[in-house]
């Protein structure tokens, strides 16, 4: 009996230690799989950022007139349309991903960023070389300010900091695009 009273305390510091070991073990295994699922999200987001933003960029030189008086703006037409179609099947395929992925209001930004350059889609095939037009250049804004709305949820639901990535407020005063320069707030 004085054996096993003797044995007591190290079979109690045995099982402690198998306690705390499996404890620890159980928490290393969830930091990883959080690590692990944190990359996919980021890998989400960047593939769905970049499918969107080939569609705004399409668009763009869909209704900018920088090729109007070009002989072989019909041929540039057909191609960009072309390009755009691609870009807007492409998005379709990375959406799934954000929809696995993402939490419900990276989700929501993702889907409003999405619209607003759906729009500005509809306007390219619509209403080529109207870059001036006040309702371009408010699709233009709608879309970069949905996509601050989108990286700051992003960046919220992987846990990365970050400031606005609009482009207005990122670039000086004289490299600002056409879509950038009405309107701009007096302190830029």
């Amino acid at each position: 009996m004085s054996n096993f009273l003797g044995a007591v305390p190290a079979l109690v510091g045995v099982v402690i230690g198998v306690v705390a070991t499996g404890w620890a073990e159980g928490r290393r295994w969830k930091r990883g799989q959080v690590v692990r699922w944190d990359e996919r999200r980021v890998d989400a987001y960047a593939e769905y950022a970049k499918a969107i933003k080939k569609i705004h960029k399409t668009a763009i030189e869909l209704v900018e007139p920088h090729w109007a008086y070009n002989p072989t703006a019909a041929i540039k037409r057909e191609v960009e349309l072309d390009k755009l179609v691609q870009a807007e099947a492409h998005r379709t395929e990375c959406w799934e991903s954000v929809l696995l992925l993402a939490d419900e209001s990276t989700a929501h930004a993702a889907l409003r960023w999405h619209n607003a350059v759906a729009r500005e889609a509809v306007f390219a095939r619509d209403r080529p070389n109207d870059a001036q037009s006040d309702d371009w250049i408010a699709l233009v804004r709608s879309a970069d300010e949905t996509r601050d709305l989108f990286y700051d949820a992003a960046r919220k639901s992987v846990s990365v900091g970050g400031g606005s990535v609009a482009v207005a407020r990122l670039m000086p005063a004289a490299n600002r695009s056409w879509s950038d320069r009405r309107e701009q707030p007096a302190d830029l």
